[in-house]
Formats: structure tokens, C-alpha cells, sequence
């Protein structure tokens, strides 16, 4: 992985770090809101502050798709 680039480089790495421990305990077979719960509760753990299905809009080529819909971690 390149990480000259990295804004965030030892909170890129924690968080890293948090997914990697998620998926080493739970594995494979879930639906996607049990790893999002499991990450959340690692997040914060660790003290890292984040949002919960926050709102976005999306460029498109006519405009922003508005309401486009939550991603589940921000």
C-alpha cells in the first residue's frame, strides 16, 4: 500500500486496524449491519468520532443526485 499520499496517515491506520479486528472476529457470513454495529462500537473505543448514516449528495454529470442516500460510516 502507498502512503505517501495519506491526509490522515496514523488515523488511516487505526481505522485500518479497527476493520481488520472486526473482520478477524467476525469473519465471513454477516449482513452488512451487523459488521457496521461491530465497527461502530470499535470506532468508538478507540475514541474516534464519526457519524452514522449521514446524508450525502452525489455529483452527476446533470447535477447532484439529491437524497441520494446514507453510506452507512462517515
Amino acid at each position: 500500500m502507498q502512503t505517501d499520499g495519506l491526509l490522515h496517515k496514523e488515523l488511516t491506520y487505526r481505522i485500518i486496524g479497527i476493520l481488520s479486528k472486526v473482520h478477524g472476529n467476525l469473519g465471513c457470513g454477516f449482513t452488512e449491519k451487523i459488521y457496521q454495529r461491530a465497527i461502530e462500537i470499535e470506532l468508538n473505543r478507540a475514541g474516534i468520532l464519526f457519524e452514522t448514516e449521514k446524508e450525502i449528495n452525489i455529483p452527476h454529470e446533470v447535477g447532484f443526485l439529491v437524497n441520494s442516500g446514507p453510506p452507512e460510516l462517515q
